[in-house]
């Protein structure tokens, strides 16, 4: 689905959902020592591993679906993309993000002020009364998430937007490691982070996070992520103990995280 919506940053974001998913596989998948009736080694780990069955699934997608061409031709724009008219386009959207964030920069102009005001500043996309009464589109979003919800939010939403989204990464590889968890739960877990991180790169230069539905997901994914950090005690098990994360360690990384 990411490859045949020939948008540029989710396939970036993908590359990096890509990365998450090899990483968990390859880093907490059950040992061999602790399975020795799995024969195989590691050639046989790489081609059961879900990196292999994605990579061999985009490659058959590309060929039997008849996409090989519209992707070269769309991956093509990215050598010569300071040339390319939509990221002139959306370069212009991005300045007057930062220039409506300049001039109200710790509250922000409000929720929604962005495409209703942002021509004042980009001299292009609908003026304010056109978008009060018609709605608006595309045209009058900045094309980049953080951009768009710092103009319309401030530096205080941006970082607590930041911050909240650093934790759950910070919970979800610290709590990984640190007490049993099933199959499902490591595939659930890993899945979304994979999901989470995707989208924050995709978010970088997509306006489909400032659409309630596309946005509502993302929280979704981090919501199951939440879940699959929960202990499912085995037989025997006693009830497992909170994270064992510093306290002031947290909080630390995930305010660094909202300050970037």
């Amino acid at each position: 689905a990411l490859m045949a919506s020939r948008t540029r940053s989710a396939w970036v974001g993908a590359i990096f959902a890509f990365g998450i998913i090899a990483y968990f596989f390859f880093r907490y998948s059950p040992r061999e020592e602790a399975h020795p009736q799995r024969h195989g080694g590691f050639i046989a780990k790489v081609i059961g591993s879900p990196a292999t069955i994605i990579a061999i699934g985009f490659l058959g997608f590309a060929i039997f679906a008849g996409l090989s061409t519209i992707l070269k031709n769309r991956a093509g724009t990215i050598t010569d993309i300071r040339r390319d008219p939509t990221f002139i386009a959306r370069v212009n959207m991005w300045n007057g993000a930062a220039l409506m964030n300049a001039e109200k920069p710790l509250t922000g102009w409000g929720l929604g002020g962005y495409m209703v005001l942002q021509s004042f500043w980009t001299h292009d996309g609908d003026e304010p009364g056109v978008a009060l009464q018609r709605g608006v589109d595309q045209r009058n979003m900045a094309h980049n998430y953080y951009f768009q919800w710092a103009a319309d939010t401030g530096v205080i939403g941006l970082f607590l937007y930041g911050a909240a989204v650093t934790a759950f990464l910070l919970a979800a590889f610290a709590g990984v490691k640190q007490v049993y968890r099933t199959p499902f739960q490591l595939c659930l877990l890993s899945s979304s982070v994979a999901a989470v991180v995707g989208a924050l790169v995709d978010a970088l230069a997509s306006p489909a996070y400032h659409f309630h539905g596309v946005h509502a997901i993302f929280w979704l994914w981090l919501g199951l992520g939440v879940a699959a950090l929960r202990h499912i005690p085995r037989n025997g098990d006693q009830p497992a103990p909170a994270l064992s994360v510093t306290p002031w360690g947290s909080w630390a990384v995930s305010l660094l995280g909202g300050a970037l």
